[in-house]
């Protein structure tokens, strides 16, 4: 008997939106908690970077189309807005007191430095480095990007970013020595 084939209708525009918005739901689920480590790695309280990593999925989802696969994965993408989001919320932050530590404040942070470390040690020694830096190691500490997602994030080259978080991790080692008693 020959085989017969059946011309399929391409899927509806609303059938479509319905795949990209399950396809983003399993991105958001899987991403969210990195997403809010590093705005916590970055602000000054858990509202604050609750909003902050809220506010960098409603922004992926509002530029969803600008989304470029050559240009690196969707993470990478991701952590770029969620950067420009976290420096949004700097620069409009009102004085507030310093970060408690969380639950979810990743100890390969701490022990990159020293294990001894308070968290109000370490924000402030963070404080003292560029903007730059602060962003590295928060991206590698506080969201666990690797180099190369880093490196897309920030739109640099892989040995850069990785030389940069050397020297930044070496300048903090630093400052921290010399506040200790």
């Amino acid at each position: 008997m020959p085989q017969r084939f059946v011309a399929l209708k391409p899927p509806t525009e609303a059938v479509l939106d319905l795949r990209i918005a399950a396809v983003f739901e399993a991105f958001y689920r899987q991403r969210w908690p990195q997403i809010l480590d590093f705005a916590r790695f970055r602000l000054a309280g858990e509202g604050e970077a609750e909003d902050a990593a809220a506010e960098s999925f409603s922004r992926a989802w509002a530029q969803r189309e600008r989304f470029d696969a050559r240009r690196g994965p969707p993470e990478a993408w991701l952590f770029g807005i969620a950067r420009h989001v976290v420096q949004d919320h700097r620069r409009r932050r009102r004085p507030t007191t310093p970060l408690e530590p969380t639950t979810g404040a990743p100890d390969e942070a701490i022990e990159a430095v020293d294990g001894s470390l308070d968290w109000t040690g370490l924000r402030e020694a963070l404080g003292q480095l560029p903007t730059v830096d602060q962003e590295i190691i928060a991206l590698r500490f506080g969201a666990g990007l690797d180099h190369r997602s880093i490196a897309t994030a920030l739109g640099q080259r892989e040995g850069n970013v990785a030389l940069r978080l050397h020297r930044s991790l070496r300048r903090l080692r630093q400052l921290l020595e010399r506040s200790l008693p």
